[in-house]
Protein backbone atom coordinates (compact mmCIF):
# COMPACT_ATOMS: atom_id res chain seq x y z
CA UNK A 1 0.00 0.00 0.00
CA UNK A 2 2.75 2.27 0.64
CA UNK A 3 4.31 1.44 -2.21
CA UNK A 4 0.82 2.60 -4.54
CA UNK A 5 0.53 5.40 -2.22
CA UNK A 6 4.24 6.84 -3.46
CA UNK A 7 3.75 6.24 -7.20
CA UNK A 8 0.49 8.15 -6.81
CA UNK A 9 2.25 11.09 -5.04
CA UNK A 10 4.94 11.23 -7.34
CA UNK A 11 2.60 10.83 -10.60
CA UNK A 12 0.38 14.12 -9.23
CA UNK A 13 3.58 16.29 -8.44
CA UNK A 14 4.97 15.70 -12.00
CA UNK A 15 1.40 16.46 -13.20
CA UNK A 16 1.44 19.50 -11.42
CA UNK A 17 4.82 20.36 -12.09
CA UNK A 18 3.70 20.16 -15.93
CA UNK A 19 0.91 22.44 -15.09
CA UNK A 20 2.86 24.93 -13.73
CA UNK A 21 5.10 24.85 -16.45
CA UNK A 22 2.42 25.20 -18.97
CA UNK A 23 0.17 27.71 -16.91
CA UNK A 24 3.59 30.42 -16.71
CA UNK A 25 4.24 30.25 -20.71
CA UNK A 26 0.85 31.27 -21.46
CA UNK A 27 0.93 33.66 -18.89
CA UNK A 28 4.07 35.21 -20.00
CA UNK A 29 3.06 35.23 -23.77
CA UNK A 30 -0.17 37.15 -22.33
CA UNK A 31 1.49 39.26 -20.23
CA UNK A 32 4.47 40.19 -23.44
CA UNK A 33 4.80 44.20 -23.37
CA UNK A 34 5.95 44.30 -27.07
CA UNK A 35 3.48 46.63 -28.73
CA UNK A 36 1.67 45.87 -31.79
CA UNK A 37 2.56 48.33 -34.40
CA UNK A 38 0.79 49.16 -37.52
CA UNK A 39 1.47 47.76 -40.76
CA UNK A 40 3.95 45.42 -39.26
CA UNK A 41 1.97 42.29 -39.84
CA UNK A 42 2.20 40.09 -42.84
CA UNK A 43 0.43 37.01 -42.57
CA UNK A 44 1.08 36.30 -46.43
CA UNK A 45 5.01 36.69 -45.61
CA UNK A 46 6.97 39.48 -47.40
CA UNK A 47 8.17 43.45 -46.37
CA UNK A 48 6.58 44.24 -43.18
CA UNK A 49 6.35 47.96 -44.10
CA UNK A 50 4.47 50.06 -41.92
CA UNK A 51 1.01 50.80 -43.98
CA UNK A 52 0.86 54.41 -44.24
CA UNK A 53 -2.95 55.54 -45.63
CA UNK A 54 -3.46 59.13 -46.42
CA UNK A 55 -6.49 60.74 -44.97
CA UNK A 56 -10.23 61.03 -47.30
CA UNK A 57 -10.51 64.64 -46.57
CA UNK A 58 -9.75 67.12 -47.90
CA UNK A 59 -10.00 65.94 -51.28
CA UNK A 60 -6.74 65.85 -53.33
CA UNK A 61 -6.50 66.49 -57.24
CA UNK A 62 -7.22 63.00 -58.90
CA UNK A 63 -8.98 61.40 -55.70
CA UNK A 64 -11.67 58.74 -56.11
CA UNK A 65 -13.82 58.72 -53.65
CA UNK A 66 -17.90 57.88 -52.80
CA UNK A 67 -18.38 61.02 -51.37
CA UNK A 68 -17.11 63.36 -54.15
CA UNK A 69 -19.44 61.43 -56.54
CA UNK A 70 -22.34 62.25 -54.21
CA UNK A 71 -21.47 65.92 -54.50
CA UNK A 72 -20.88 66.16 -57.78
CA UNK A 73 -24.62 64.21 -58.46
CA UNK A 74 -25.87 67.20 -55.88
CA UNK A 75 -24.29 69.89 -58.08
CA UNK A 76 -25.72 68.94 -60.98
CA UNK A 77 -29.04 68.49 -59.55
CA UNK A 78 -29.39 71.49 -57.86
CA UNK A 79 -27.31 73.74 -59.43
CA UNK A 80 -26.87 72.22 -63.04
CA UNK A 81 -22.81 72.33 -62.71
CA UNK A 82 -22.69 70.07 -65.61
CA UNK A 83 -20.06 67.71 -64.17
CA UNK A 84 -19.41 64.20 -64.98
CA UNK A 85 -20.30 62.03 -61.69
CA UNK A 86 -17.08 60.21 -61.92
CA UNK A 87 -16.21 60.15 -58.23
CA UNK A 88 -12.84 62.02 -58.92
CA UNK A 89 -12.27 65.31 -57.33
CA UNK A 90 -10.60 67.47 -59.90
CA UNK A 91 -10.69 71.27 -60.82
CA UNK A 92 -14.42 71.62 -62.43
CA UNK A 93 -15.76 69.50 -59.27
CA UNK A 94 -13.61 72.22 -57.03
CA UNK A 95 -15.24 74.78 -58.86
CA UNK A 96 -18.87 74.26 -58.81
CA UNK A 97 -18.51 73.41 -55.33
CA UNK A 98 -16.77 77.03 -54.79
CA UNK A 99 -19.88 78.23 -57.18
CA UNK A 100 -22.62 76.90 -55.55
CA UNK A 101 -21.59 77.08 -51.86
CA UNK A 102 -18.26 79.46 -51.19
CA UNK A 103 -16.16 76.45 -50.26
CA UNK A 104 -13.29 74.80 -52.16
CA UNK A 105 -13.29 71.50 -50.07
CA UNK A 106 -14.36 69.72 -47.45
CA UNK A 107 -12.57 69.38 -43.92
CA UNK A 108 -13.73 65.99 -42.87
CA UNK A 109 -16.04 63.83 -42.99
CA UNK A 110 -19.15 64.95 -41.33
CA UNK A 111 -17.83 68.60 -42.82
CA UNK A 112 -18.59 66.88 -46.39
CA UNK A 113 -21.81 65.10 -45.23
CA UNK A 114 -23.31 69.05 -44.07
CA UNK A 115 -21.91 70.80 -47.64
CA UNK A 116 -23.63 67.63 -49.36
CA UNK A 117 -26.91 68.64 -47.30
CA UNK A 118 -26.47 72.29 -47.70
CA UNK A 119 -25.85 72.32 -51.34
Amino acid sequence: MKKKTFIILVVLLVVLVIAWTIFKKKTAILADPTPLTPGTFNPTGGSTAPVTKKPDYPFYPGEDLPMIGQLQQALNLKHNAGLSVDSIWGTKTKAALKAATGRDNANTYWDAIQILNSI
